[in-house]
């Protein structure tokens, strides 16, 4: 199966600096590609965060942590 990925163009102004290092760092030359991976890297971190969040608010144990009690969409992951 052949996944279609939907794509947006954008205009962007970045720090130069920060970008010629992503580039040396990563050894990604594409601007698209460097964007693509930044935007899911920041996507990852603030779902992993509000794991976290949610984790220590109803950690493993407790009768509120019951996972036959949560709903999905008390998560909020959207």
């Amino acid at each position: 199966m052949t996944k279609v990925m939907t794509r947006a163009k954008i205009s962007a102004t970045v720090d130069r600096e920060l970008l010629e290092r992503a580039k040396a760092l990563t050894g990604v030359s594409s601007i698209s590609e460097l964007l693509d991976r930044a935007l899911a890297a920041s996507v990852s971190e603030v779902l992993e965060a509000r794991w976290h969040a949610g984790y220590e608010s109803m950690p493993a144990g407790s009768a509120e942590g019951d996972v036959q009690q949560v709903s999905y969409g008390a998560l909020d992951l959207d």
